[in-house]
């Protein structure tokens, strides 16, 4: 990015648009960024910027960087500190309630939404090799964590009320499983499970009594099918949507295949999938409140270097990869947002007008993005340092909760003008 930034540096006080070149796909496409509407993430640039009057910096809490020409969309509420990193985060359906947890946490911390304070602390048991993944059902009864088996909680009591154990899990011992995502459907009445490690598979559980509805296990294309993704219900309930990644073998040449998977809710069926989404793995999605976009990010910035044995040829690939947009009636691409390292979470605005975006920028630590939809444009920056790794929209659209690994934090969103 030397020479991107040099650029930009030499065009501040011009004004002038700049040409950037991301490599996607194979082919070269020249995007330009008008300079009122890109956030700089470089440290040097972005104090030029700010000396000529382009952006601005709001001392608080945190560091605040954004386009002076646009309104603020998040402004710091409240943070408090965790004593274990935090990952995922969830609201209850009545907004009263901020959920959170981690991996390296055996622990669901439930905060009391306006005081932040500690409402009550659930302990998950055995960890297993499963990533951090809390959810409220839409109905208020049940709230749901999982590591390598998926606990159902009564979020009033705390008390648990029953445990939901793949048939391929041992419960209590260790091996290589884990829980990857979780997802209620809209109507309460399901619950569904994505696995990883040795046995990838999906599976919906009915709520009731716990038993299995249907399982998918997704079918290798070139290669074996990670899934690296949320798994999330669409708007109405009868799509379930995720990301997966791929790489072939030297007979592909080390090809890559990264994915949108629609399976049908009642039977798990797939229905269809948009392939080729970006040039490494997804790293999340988000489906917008209308369900009319699904919106995927990748680790932008990295570049992987691997030799094929076969053809004694080093394959490369340089991940300049936006965030992406996509139709979720016809798979086609709507809009490319602008980012420049890796994306962990996406959450949508409540009226679907704003994306927000927790990302990893070590140099410069703007880890939370707001992209208005519309424009294409990044709009704002936040600085924190932990950044955060999970993103949550409140029930009424107002406040935008982060779990930030070293402590939680909640936004006011500015309402749409």
């Amino acid at each position: 990015m030397g020479d991107v930034t040099e650029e930009l540096q030499q065009n501040l006080e011009s004004g002038k648009d700049v040409e950037m070149n991301p490599k996607r796909a194979g082919r070269q496409k020249m995007m330009s960024y008008s300079l009122a509407g890109l956030i700089l993430s470089n440290p040097i640039a972005t104090k030029a910027a700010s000396e000529n009057g382009g952006y601005f910096l709001d001392k608080g809490k945190q560091e605040m960087t954004t386009n002076r020409e646009e309104r603020q969309v998040l402004k710091l509420i409240d943070e408090k500190p965790v004593s274990q990193a935090i990952s995922a985060v969830a609201w209850s359906p009545d907004g009263n309630f901020v959920v959170a947890s981690g991996s390296s946490t055996l622990h669901v911390t439930v905060w009391d939404a306006r005081s932040l304070s500690v409402a009550r602390v659930l302990d998950q048991g055995f960890g297993g090799d499963g990533g951090s993944n809390v959810a409220f059902s839409p109905n208020g009864r049940f709230l749901a964590s999982g590591l390598s088996t998926v606990n159902l909680w009564d979020p009033v009591s705390g008390k648990l009320i029953k445990a939901l154990v793949a048939p391929h899990v041992t419960p209590g011992i260790p091996q290589e499983i884990g829980v990857r995502s979780l997802a209620f459907s809209p109507d309460s009445k399901l619950i569904v499970v994505a696995y990883d490690g040795k046995k990838r598979i999906v599976i919906a559980y009915r709520v009731d009594d716990g038993k299995i509805l249907w399982t998918y296990e997704p079918r290798r294309v070139i290669g074996i099918p990670l899934m690296t993704t949320p798994i999330a219900f669409s708007t109405d309930g009868k799509q379930l949507v995720f990301g997966t990644g791929e790489r072939g073998g030297p007979e592909v040449n080390l090809k890559r295949l990264s994915r949108v998977l629609f399976l049908n809710a009642e039977s798990g069926a797939l229905i269809r999938s948009i392939d080729d989404i970006h040039v490494m793995n997804p790293t999340t999605l988000a489906i917008s409140p209308n369900g009319r976009w699904v919106a995927t990010a990748t680790s932008t910035g990295v570049n992987d270097q691997t030799s094929n044995m076969k053809t004694k040829q080093v394959v490369t690939v340089d991940n300049q990869d936006p965030v992406r947009i996509w139709d979720m009636d016809t798979g086609k691409l709507f809009r490319d947002l602008p980012v420049l390292s890796r994306v962990w979470s996406l959450a949508f605005s409540y009226d679907g007008k704003t994306l927000f975006g927790a990302k990893s920028d070590i140099q410069s630590h703007m880890t939370l993005a707001v992209w208005d939809i519309e424009s294409g444009r990044m709009v704002q920056e936040i600085r924190s340092n932990p950044g955060p790794m999970g993103l949550a929209v409140s029930p009424d659209g107002k406040r935008l909760a982060a779990a930030s690994q070293s402590k939680l934090v909640v936004y006011e969103i500015a309402a749409s003008r």
